[in-house]
């Protein structure tokens, strides 16, 4: 199955994406500035921010979801952190959702 790493995993999208993801066979990581409330069985969870992790989980991930929150420190900052992922992504021959 595939790998797949989504940021803003902890969240109402990326959230149901993980559980969906998960329960479908696929290896997910999903990145979050806080715990879950309710963690998903196999799936493995890295807090942090998406910059931060970024280069360390896209290298050999098959797709990188991003659903990040623009609240708090990412007020204002989508546009260029979606833009990064992106070619991160590309980089390491992920797709990009």
């Amino acid at each position: 199955m595939s790998t797949i790493v989504v940021f803003g995993g902890t969240g109402y999208t990326g959230g149901h994406i993980v559980r969906e993801a998960a329960s479908r066979g696929h290896q997910v990581i999903s990145v979050s500035r806080t715990r879950p409330n309710d963690p998903v069985a196999g799936v493995r969870y890295e807090i942090g921010s998406a910059e931060q992790l970024a280069p360390e989980l896209i290298p050999g991930a098959d797709a990188v979801v991003a659903t990040l929150s623009p609240r708090g420190d990412m007020a204002g900052r989508l546009v260029q952190i979606y833009g990064d992922l992106a070619v991160q992504a590309a980089t390491a021959g992920a797709r990009y959702l």
